[in-house]
């Protein structure tokens, strides 16, 4: 199965929105040519620690894509980035502390479909003897 690895996020602000910028690597195994993966990225707000409800949550996420290996088996670095309001990342609402984001990348394998066709039988034909 493919890996994810070094993710980073930076968030920029800007007046009254922001920009989370990721970067990552995905590497293919030797199970994954023509292997198909649903990559999908979530900004999550982290609700752990002192002082917390203990529930982190999906504040945004950037739309699925899909990610296929060839034969060539080349892993590849990855930069997708989401613009949204500031509000947005604010993950404990109503109250005045340090809002804690990450990011979570997942790789989703899409089922493969196998098939092979046997040999044909013939039958309803007339059999003659000799």
């Amino acid at each position: 199965m493919a890996t994810i690895s070094d993710v980073k996020l930076i968030i920029i602000q800007n007046a009254g929105s922001a920009s989370a910028q990721l970067s990552y690597e995905i590497s293919p195994s030797s199970f994954d040519v023509d292997q198909s993966y649903v990559e999908r990225v979530e900004l999550i707000g982290v609700d752990e620690g002192p002082h917390e409800d203990g529930l982190s949550e999906v504040i945004a996420a950037i739309p699925d894509g899909i990610v296929t290996f060839d034969s060539s088996l080349t892993g590849f670095a990855r930069g997708p980035e989401i613009h949204l309001p500031s509000a947005v990342l604010d993950e404990d609402p109503g109250f005045f502390r340090a809002d804690e984001i990450k990011a979570r990348v997942t790789l989703t394998p899409l089922p493969r479909t196998v098939s092979r066709d046997s040999n044909v039988v013939v039958r309803g034909t007339p059999v003659f003897e000799s």
